[in-house]
């Protein structure tokens, strides 16, 4: 479910309050991120230590992700009655080695971006941004809830025999 609007906004339209809400909307994410590589450890360390002691090469756990974006109550869209969902995002890419490492906004669609220019951008925001609300900067700044669902995933791999 992505976040789809017929009037896209640009960086340069939003109000004070708006750009306030997308820089929130960042640091909120990078903290996000923080947690979900920690917690991430934390659960794949707690499986090798389940599993015979840690030694058992048969079976391996990943972790899968999910991060739900949704609609902040002061929206006049949000429906009390729905789960009021603008995107849905696979965190479990911030877990790929160099991926957690913010960096400083590049967008050639938005060359003027003075207004967030101090700011450095975590993976999770630009694929929000990028996928989750299609570059729509109003969209951002509406959302007002960050859900993210850890779960580990256990796949069992086959001996090669040797």
């Amino acid at each position: 479910m992505t976040a789809t609007t017929h009037d896209q906004r640009r960086l340069a339209d939003l109000s004070v309050s708006e750009l306030v809400a997308i820089r929130m909307l960042i640091n909120g994410f990078s903290k996000i991120e923080y947690w979900i590589c920690q917690h991430a450890a934390m659960l794949r360390s707690e499986a090798r230590n389940t599993q015979h002691g840690g030694n058992d090469p048969a079976t391996e756990a990943d972790v899968r992700v999910d991060v739900c974006c949704m609609l902040r109550e002061s929206d006049p869209s949000f429906d009390p009655r729905s789960e009021n969902v603008m995107a849905k995002l696979d965190g479990s890419r911030v877990l790929m080695p160099g991926v957690a490492t913010p960096e400083v906004w590049r967008d050639a669609a938005e060359p003027d971006l003075h207004a967030l220019s101090d700011m450095r951008v975590c993976h999770l925001f630009r694929g929000l941004y990028e996928h989750g609300v299609e570059r729509d900067w109003g969209a951002l700044a509406r959302i007002g809830e960050i859900s993210v669902e850890i779960s580990l995933v256990h796949a069992s791999k086959a001996h090669d025999g040797a």
